[in-house]
C-alpha cells in the first residue's frame, strides 16, 4: 500500500501570523495541529499550528514600522485603516485582513503561565500532530499603568495515544 502527501500554500499571506495581546479578546477561540516550536530575537518561545478551523486575522501596520495582528476589523471593511490605543495615544494604522491555515502563539505571560500549569499536572510539552484548543478567558489589569494588561488563556490538548514523533 502506497501513501501520498501533498502540500501547497497558497494566497497572499507571508509568514504566519503571531497572534499577540491585540488578537485576544474574551472568548475568542483557535484550534489548532502543533508542528513546531521556536525561539523568537530575545529568546521568547513560539508554538506554531496548522488551523483545524481556519480563521481571518487582521494584519496591522503600524508608524513605528512594527507589524501586529489586530483582534478584528470593521465588518463592512475588510482593509483599510483604523484607530487603535497604544498606552495613552491613540494612532490610526492600515490594515488587511485574510484567512490564515497556520498561526503561532507564545511571548505571552499569561499563556507561558497556562503552560506552566500544565506543566504541573504532568504535560511534557507539545507533540507533533497535538490538537490545541487555546481560549482567551479575559484580561487581568496591570497594576503597572505604563504595561499592557495579561491576557489569561485555557489550554486543552488532545493527543492520540499512539507515539507520536517529535518536530
Amino acid at each position: 500500500m502506497t501513501k501520498t502527501f501533498s502540500s501547497r500554500e497558497e494566497g497572499e499571506q507571508v509568514g504566519t501570523p503571531i497572534l499577540g495581546a491585540d488578537f485576544w479578546k474574551q472568548d475568542k477561540r483557535v484550534k489548532g495541529a502543533y508542528v513546531k516550536t521556536w525561539i523568537a530575537p530575545g529568546g521568547l518561545t513560539v508554538h506554531d499550528f496548522l488551523a483545524i478551523e481556519p480563521f481571518n486575522v487582521t494584519w496591522a501596520a503600524f508608524p513605528d514600522g512594527k507589524q501586529r495582528v489586530l483582534a478584528d476589523a470593521p465588518a463592512d471593511k475588510p482593509n483599510g485603516e483604523v484607530d487603535v490605543q497604544i498606552g495613552t495615544k491613540t494612532v490610526k494604522v492600515s490594515y488587511v485582513t485574510f484567512q490564515t491555515a497556520r498561526f503561532s502563539v507564545g511571548a505571552l505571560k499569561g499563556f507561558k503561565m497556562e503552560m506552566d500549569n500544565l506543566a504541573f499536572k504532568g504535560f511534557d510539552g507539545f507533540e507533533a500532530r497535538d490538537r490545541v484548543t487555546i481560549l482567551c478567558t479575559g484580561r487581568q489589569p496591570s497594576q503597572d499603568k505604563t504595561m499592557d494588561d495579561m491576557v489569561t488563556f485555557q489550554i486543552d490538548v488532545e493527543r492520540d495515544e499512539q507515539p507520536q514523533s517529535k518536530w
